[in-house]
């Protein structure tokens, strides 16, 4: 593996401008990956927009505009992982079956802590139930650059800003964004009016495509 470079450079030549993503999609069939921090939790609903296709909104702490409209609320989590097939921590969202799969894991006394094993996650084709299935792999320690690579992760990249929660108007901007409807009221201390005048900084996250339990 390469040494990754920070702070100045000698020559032009050694910019990295490959920009690799912190995080890591669960693609169809085997997943292997070695997790390396607790869970972080965050919460979502997926809202249909014009066209019919899911787009995933995170929800506010308080006074959510998709509470308000009556859409499901889930729950996710991120977790550090090591990505096997790339050999890079990423960042990895995982759903309830995901969740519920690892954490029946580390509470049977055979496998325990995920932290001392690689798993793997299964994802079926589009629809299927389960979507995801969870198995541990053999037990083993990681290796002293493995432990390197997470720590200058670990260093990098706060893994908890990305669950924190958007303001409530925030929310009800990019849901009439969504939906194409007026955006929906919202409470402003101890008023209530339209979520208006707020443009938010849309990332693909915002409207990310979802079909694993819907």
């Amino acid at each position: 593996m390469s040494q990754v470079k920070y702070g100045k450079l000698s020559s032009w030549d050694e910019g990295d401008v490959s920009s690799p993503s912190d995080f890591m999609n669960l693609k169809e069939g085997d997943n292997v990956v070695r997790v390396f921090t607790a869970p972080y939790q965050f919460h979502v609903a997926w809202i249909k927009d014009a066209s019919g296709v899911n787009r995933k909104l995170r929800s506010a702490a308080e006074n959510c505009p998709l509470v308000r409209a009556g859409h499901k609320i889930q729950t996710r989590w991120y977790v550090g992982v090591i990505d096997r097939t790339s050999g890079q921590p990423k960042i990895l969202e995982i759903s309830s079956q995901v969740y519920t799969g690892i954490r029946g894991l580390v509470s049977d006394s055979d496998w325990g802590p995920v932290e001392g094993y690689d798993i793997n996650i299964k994802r079926g084709p589009r629809g299927s139930q389960p979507l995801y299935t969870v198995l541990p792999k053999r037990p083993r320690d990681l290796t002293s650059e493995e432990k390197e690579m997470i720590t200058r992760f670990e260093e990098r990249v706060d893994i908890g800003k990305f669950t924190q929660p958007p303001a409530a108007q925030e929310v009800a901007e990019k849901l009439a964004m969504v939906t194409g409807d007026a955006p929906p009221q919202v409470a402003v201390g101890n008023q209530t009016v339209a979520a208006t005048g707020v443009k938010p900084t849309l990332t693909d996250e915002d409207f990310d495509f979802g079909d694993d339990e819907l």
